[in-house]
């Protein structure tokens, strides 16, 4: 029996969620614990679906990847990493402030009722999360399945035969040969190695504000001035110089903003001591067995209260397997009554 492993960018999902129509928005409550509601479904709902992939007697761990709440590593080494996230956010007309507070909330919820765990290390992103914890279950189970939700194109990269990434946009599970959409346009890529090295070239200027390798990192951006151009042609020349790349980037002066790229891009150069901070983390975490009396004292869920015993044996099943073994989780007191008519319609929480 092999013991596999979910993982999920929380924050990936949860700003995708968000942003559907209708979500998120205003003072009511009950919109806000609607969009937990529609998080949680679609991970257990995945959680279902990846069953497909294990074997009969397989246990699943699950983990929820957030991001540091004290700033990125990153962004020390880069000053201009995702600057421009704040600009962008406050010109949605989302509640980020308030969208933050009910994200730890179902977060919380989600840690101490179910058997699924919940990892943030200072200063890592959830990116650095799921790639720590890839590696570590993969090296202590070599016959298990890791397999990845997110929409983040960065986890092209860590695609393998027993690493699985799931794009929620797309609906399926991506695999090589692969279209891959970069900052300088999209390419086919035969293997994650290729579209990593296109990724560092081209930089990721649309996502997290890492620039083409043929822009300085000290670009004053204050001059409207348009930055120099690498795209996904300029990058296929580097590639297929007869001197090789590194010869080509060295004698045209492009090798040290390759390397500023690659730290950045590039999840095997994550530092050691944020990898032994995750792994700590993750590894000092006992799974507790479901307690759905626990959760729905923090959410009124109609549809998951029906079904809350089935929710919590098939949540049991998936992490401990047949014998699953009580935890020692404390007994909380519940929920005494829901009143009203219990409805799925999204209109009963709104």
């Amino acid at each position: 029996m092999a013991k596999n492993l979910i993982l999920f960018d929380f924050n990936n999902l949860a700003c995708r969620c968000i942003h559907q129509r209708g979500l998120g928005y205003g003072t009511d409550q009950r919109s806000w614990d609607l969009l937990a509601y529609m998080i949680f479904t679609i991970m257990y709902d995945f959680v279902i679906q990846c069953t497909e992939h294990f074997e009969p007697g397989d246990t699943v761990d699950v983990v929820l990847a957030l991001d540091s709440k004290d700033g990125y590593w990153r962004r020390d080494l880069y000053p201009p990493y995702k600057a421009d996230r704040a600009e962008k956010r406050a010109a949605d007309g989302i509640d980020w402030p308030r969208a933050y507070a009910e994200f730890d909330r179902l977060t919380d919820a989600v840690g101490g009722f179910t058997p699924w765990k919940v990892v943030r290390a200072s200063k890592c992103e959830a990116d650095d999360v799921i790639y720590t914890l890839s590696q570590l279950h993969q090296t202590e189970h070599p016959d298990s399945v890791v397999i990845i939700h997110s929409g983040d194109s960065d986890y092209l990269q860590l695609v393998s035969d027993s690493v699985l990434l799931y794009s929620p946009m797309q609906k399926e599970f991506v695999d090589f040969p692969h279209i891959c959409s970069l900052s300088g346009g999209k390419v086919l890529c035969e293997s994650a190695a290729e579209y990593l090295e296109y990724a560092v070239i081209t930089g990721q200027g649309g996502k997290d504000n890492v620039y083409n390798i043929k822009t300085p990192t000290d670009w004053d951006t204050s001059t409207g001035k348009r930055k120099p151009g690498c795209g996904v042609a300029a990058a296929r020349k580097m590639m297929a110089s007869m001197e090789g790349l590194e010869a080509c980037l060295r004698n045209n002066g492009l090798w040290e903003n390759y390397e500023r790229n690659r730290q950045l891009i590039d999840m095997r150069e994550l530092p050691s001591r944020y990898m032994r901070d995750i792994s700590d983390a993750y590894r000092g975490m006992k799974a507790g067995q479901c307690d759905m009396d626990g959760l729905l004292s923090v959410y009124v869920w109609p549809s998951v209260l029906i079904e809350k015993e089935s929710y919590a044996a098939t949540l049991d099943f998936l992490a401990f397997g047949e014998s699953g073994e009580d935890a020692g989780r404390p007994e909380n007191a519940g929920i005494s009554a829901v009143h009203g008519e219990l409805s799925d319609d999204p209109a009963f929480f709104l």
